[in-house]
């Protein structure tokens, strides 16, 4: 007897639940009970009862000073909505400039030089550069060491070689040593950047493309020079490095030794207008960065963010 009362009142209780209206209250003070009750953008959509063939009733947002729920929450239709979300902590201080395509044509048949073959080709603006084959599979070739000319070069994304298309994927070991460079494009399809110095003084800008995922040991640094080299007034001044995201390794010291932009411990302490995440003021030094300039990326970085 006593299980048959609690399972009535029980039920009394559930029906009486599912029976809980919402209220509407109007601005003259009008409380209505509905059903189904629906804020759409403009107006409040209802239902006086809750058959299924009820007639769905429509009021403006205007005209309703509370919508008090059936579990007891209060809703204000006309608040102010937060439209805009935090913006997301970006991990770049400006947009990588993407440069025009360029395909170099080989000029001469593949060379040999001690353990290296390769072969050079010349761009439309007529620079000349030397390559190696990677993969003949992939079509993929590195650019190498050569007595290039010039001071500002800008290296190809292909290469037409012996009637095939192969694609510039990578700057060899000590590619660029013997030229004084103070400006360079590096082409949109570069993965990586070998070791020990493709670049003999520090360029003007270090402006690495989206995609490049390698950047080996002392690849930026100099070589052949005593470290008092790097505080010569004719050197260029290093104002910028770009490090793009897709970045997986950067190795020892690539950034040491930077003439004018680099700290008395022979770290890049200029402007950082992107980086890898887990570059960090910790282990900034590990890649020749100051900590002082990777302390000022991140903080321009939540400026950026809050603004």
């Amino acid at each position: 007897m006593k299980r048959l009362l609690f399972i009535i009142l029980m039920s009394g209780f559930f029906t009486s639940y599912l029976m809980a209206q919402d209220i509407i209250v109007t601005n003259d003070g009008e409380s209505l009970k509905v059903f189904n009750l629906d804020i759409g953008k403009k107006d409040i959509y209802y239902q006086l009862t809750n058959d299924e063939d009820a007639e769905v009733k429509r009021m403006p947002k205007s005209n309703v000073l509370i919508i008090r729920k059936a579990d007891g929450t209060k809703i204000d239709p006309n608040a102010t909505e937060q439209t805009k979300a935090p913006k997301p902590i970006s991990r770049a201080l400006r947009t990588y400039t993407k440069h025009k395509v360029q395909t170099a044509v080989a000029t001469t048949g593949m060379q040999k030089k001690k353990k290296l073959s390769y072969f050079l080709a010349k761009t439309e603006d007529e620079q000349t550069f030397a390559f190696s084959i990677l993969s003949e599979t992939e079509k993929t070739v590195m650019v190498v060491e050569y007595e290039y000319e010039g001071s500002e070069i800008a290296i190809p994304e292909y290469v037409e070689f012996n009637g095939s298309r192969y694609t510039v994927t990578e700057i060899g070991e000590k590619a660029f040593s013997r030229l004084i460079i103070s400006k360079i494009s590096f082409p949109r399809t570069l993965k990586r950047i070998q070791k020990k110095g493709c670049f003999r003084v520090p360029l003007e800008k270090v402006i690495l493309p989206e995609g490049l995922e390698i950047i080996e040991d002392l690849a930026f640094t100099f070589i052949d020079q005593s470290p008092a080299a790097a505080f010569d007034p004719v050197v260029p001044k290093l104002t910028e490095i770009f490090i793009p995201t897709t970045v997986k390794s950067i190795g020892k010291d690539c950034f040491r030794l930077n003439g004018k932009s680099q700290s008395y411990r022979g770290y890049y302490k200029g402007y950082i207008s992107c980086l890898p995440e887990y570059v960090t003021e910790a282990n900034c030094k590990d890649f020749g960065i100051d900590e002082e300039a990777v302390r000022a990326y991140y903080e321009a970085l939540k400026l950026q963010m809050n603004r």
